[in-house]
């Protein structure tokens, strides 16, 4: 769903990321569907400072749901849906926060 390119690869230190990890300066989106922006507090192991927060681009629900499993609810600091333009009243690209995620029957991969 996303895509991108070697020029667009933003060279980091090792000691930024996870080993193996990348970071993209600009990433395509080649599948027109909603999509979910999930931002997660990540404490301060020492409980020095008001720690950090990430971000997740998640393409589809099955990933979201798979992804909220190993975080923590008080650790969830915002979810958004990416609504596409054919979806949107608007006709473009439009966003919705979400405040509750359920589950009904059993996904499929």
């Amino acid at each position: 769903m996303f895509l991108s390119l070697p020029q667009y690869e933003f060279q980091v230190t090792p000691a930024l990321g996870e080993p193996g990890s990348r970071i993209w300066r600009v990433v395509e989106l080649q599948l027109h569907a909603p999509w979910f922006l999930l931002t997660v507090a990540h404490p301060d192991p020492d409980g020095n400072s008001l720690g950090m927060s990430y971000t997740l681009f998640i393409a589809s629900e099955f990933d979201l749901v798979k992804a909220l499993e190993w975080i923590e609810n008080d650790c969830v600091r915002g979810l958004v849906a990416m609504i596409p333009a054919l979806a949107s009243p608007t006709g473009q690209w439009s966003s919705r926060q979400i405040t509750e995620v359920g589950l009904v029957g059993e996904p499929t991969p």
